[in-house]
């Protein structure tokens, strides 16, 4: 007869790995949102931590339009001998 089916020793702990990771994933996520809204901060430094943010995405925004799609200068030159 057949016994029952037990899955493989290292698919277990593949398994249980990935959701170790998602449940550290989830905490890292929890304690950073607690480090940057704690319950003591003032409305203007909320506002001024959201202005912030905004100025540092808009200032990505513009570094990834103005960036150069081909290299500049001598390393359009070069070959390799």
């Amino acid at each position: 007869m057949l016994g029952p089916i037990v899955p493989e020793r290292f698919h277990v702990m593949g398994i249980y790995r990935m959701r170790e990771e998602e449940i550290l994933e989830d905490v890292k996520v929890t304690r950073l949102l607690k480090s940057i809204h704690p319950a003591n901060q003032s409305f203007l430094e909320r506002m001024l931590y959201d202005t912030g943010a905004f100025l540092v995405s808009v200032g990505e925004k513009l570094r990834e339009r103005y960036a150069p799609t081909m290299p500049h200068g001598r390393e359009v030159c070069q070959t390799k001998i």
